[in-house]
C-alpha cells in the first residue's frame, strides 16, 4: 500500500529526530526541515501519532537514555544535560511521569543479555523491567 505524502513527511521527520535526539531540538527547526509551518506540522503529527510532537521527542529522548543508564556509569545529571533537559530534577520528573520509575531505579535493575538486546529495539523498554520487578508493576494513575 502506497503511503500518503503527509505520512512520508512524518516518517522522515521521525527518522531525522531519531538521528538527532542528543541535539537541542526546537519545533521551529523541525518544521523548517519538514517544509511545513510549525502549527501544521504539530497538528499533522498529532493526527498520525495521537501524541504531540514535543511529547514524542521527550519520550524518545528518555527511552534513548535508558540504554545509557543500564550500560554505563554516566552520572544522571550528564544524561540530563546530554538530552537537553533543563536540570536533573526536570529529567527525573519527566522520566518518572512517562516511564513510571526514576532513572536511579531504572539503573539499579540489571538485565541479562537477552533483555539488553530487547531493550535496544523496544518502543516500551520499561515493559522489559516490569515483567521481572513486582515492585514496578504498579499501574500508573492514567491506567486506573
Amino acid at each position: 500500500m502506497k503511503k500518503k505524502y503527509n505520512q512520508q513527511v512524518i516518517d522522515s521527520v521521525k527518522e531525522w529526530l531519531t538521528d538527532n535526539l542528543d541535539k537541542r531540538l526546537s519545533i521551529d527547526d523541525i518544521a523548517s526541515k519538514s517544509g511545513y509551518s510549525k502549527w501544521y506540522l504539530q497538528k499533522l503529527f498529532a493526527r498520525y501519532h495521537q501524541e504531540t510532537l514535543a511529547r514524542y521527542i521527550r519520550r524518545k529522548k528518555l527511552i534513548r537514555s535508558i540504554s545509557e543508564l543500564k550500560e554505563s556509569d554516566i552520572p544522571i545529571i550528564r544524561l540530563a544535560i546530554k538530552y537537553h533537559f533543563e536540570s536533573q530534577q526536570s529529567f527525573t520528573r519527566s522520566f518518572r511521569h512517562m516511564l513510571g520509575c526514576t532513572p536511579l531505579q531504572c539503573r539499579k535493575h540489571k538485565l541479562d543479555a537477552t533483555q539488553q538486546a530487547l531493550l535496544r529495539t523496544s518502543d516500551d523498554p520499561c515493559l522489559i523491567c516490569r515483567r521481572n520487578l513486582p515492585g514496578l508493576n504498579k499501574p500508573k494513575k492514567s491506567d486506573v
